[in-house]
Order: C-alpha cells, then structure tokens, then sequence
C-alpha cells in the first residue's frame, strides 16, 4: 500500500474485516495524526537536502571522506557499528551531489529508508 492515500474502511465497504476501522478511535487517532507527521517528514527531508549541498558546496571529496572514515571509527569504537552505514549513506549522496548538482530528496529518502 505505499504510495497509496491513506483512508478508513468500514465493515460494510470490505465484509473480510472483522474491526470497523472507520469507528476505531485508534485508527481515528492515526489518521488526525499523518498531516502533522507527513509534515515533520517534509521538513526533515528538507533539512537533510540542505545539509548535503552545505556539505558538498563547503568541503571538498577528499576531506568529506576523511570525515566519513573518522565518523565511522568513532561509532564503531562505541559499539555502534550499526549506524556507521548512515555516514556512508550520507558521504555518497554528498559526493553524488558535488559530482551532479542533483538535489535528488526522494532518491535520498528512499535510500535511507532502506538501509540495513
């Protein structure tokens, strides 16, 4: 259902459903909420662009992954190893950016959501 508008059912729109989504005060909640939230999301999304051309205009692809590599240290030395992945995530869209000139937010999003 990605990418589809989000939308209660009833019992008599889907007989197979046994909860009446479009009464569920849960599902009432969620749907009162996903504005605000695909709001949050915008922004964040718009931050994260901003962050990757300031990165890519301000540094040069050397230094950016001398830091990568820094940053991957650190988190490892932390026993958080897992997010590392993230700051390699982050230096290839900076690079790709500096290569490209391509603000690409939903290329980046995308990518984020599906890493490890």
């Amino acid at each position: 259902y990605h990418g589809m508008e989000p939308q209660l059912f009833n019992l008599a729109e889907d007989p197979g459903e046994t909860v009446d989504r479009a009464q569920d005060p849960a599902c009432q909640g969620l749907a009162q909420q996903l504005p605000q939230v695909q709001r949050a999301l915008a922004l964040n999304l718009q931050y994260y662009a901003d962050t990757i051309v300031g990165s890519a205009q301000n540094y040069p692809p050397e230094v950016l992954r001398a830091q990568a590599q820094t940053l991957r240290q650190e988190v490892s030395a932390r026993g958080l190893a897992s997010i590392a992945d993230y700051g390699e995530l982050y230096l290839g869209h900076a690079l790709g950016y500096a290569g490209n000139g391509r603000i690409a937010r939903q290329d980046w999003l995308n990518a984020c959501k599906s890493a490890p």
